[in-house]
């Protein structure tokens, strides 16, 4: 049987240190036709580190936190089927490579739950009345 393979992107570790580990280790630990792994990106240019097509080529799937993909990013996406980001917006991913590469691209559900406009004054008004 061929596992179905998720790659989860190593910013994880650093931008939500410790609480993806428990929902993987929950839902996927389990599953004996899944398996995942981190990995990080290898390519840089000029705006820092990027994931490079050797980075996802057999995923099936990638759970991305905040690192950025490039038209390159899909050269050998062959098996990958979704990418899952995890936050706000699309903007860390070439959203018209990604369709010609027929890859799925998802938000989180709730990951934000109230616009971030809001937020922002939200917490402008609780410093300014502090």
């Amino acid at each position: 049987m061929t596992k179905f393979r998720i790659g989860v992107t190593a910013d994880f570790k650093t931008g939500i240190p410790g609480r993806l580990d428990p929902v993987l280790q929950t839902l996927f630990d389990p599953r004996p036709d899944l398996e995942y792994r981190y990995f990080a990106g290898t390519a840089h240019d000029e705006r820092g580190a990027y994931i490079a097509a050797a980075d996802i080529a057999g995923f099936d799937a990638v759970l991305s936190f905040g690192i950025r993909y490039k038209a390159d990013s899909f050269s050998q996406a062959e098996r990958l089927t979704v990418i899952s980001r995890w936050g706000v917006g699309y903007d860390m991913i070439d959203v018209p490579a990604c369709t010609a590469a027929n890859v799925l691209l998802a938000i989180t559900i709730d990951a934000v739950r109230r616009p971030v406009r809001t937020s922002r004054s939200l917490s402008k008004s609780r410093i300014e009345s502090a």
